[in-house]
């Protein structure tokens, strides 16, 4: 229900988020896994071209 709640109010495009995973998903790899919340914020307020 969450999700569903979340994705209905965001204003995103598929190409978006296409580049977010892209992003999250190499965060993940170079973290293995193990994200703060500080992270988090520090990487969602961080240029794209920084991976």
């Amino acid at each position: 229900m969450m999700m569903h709640l979340l994705a209905v109010t965001l204003e995103i495009t598929d190409e978006e988020l296409h580049r977010l995973r892209g992003r999250c998903v190499a965060e993940v790899k170079r973290t293995k896994g193990k994200i703060r919340l500080e992270d988090a914020v520090d990487f969602q307020n961080s240029p794209d071209d920084e991976e």
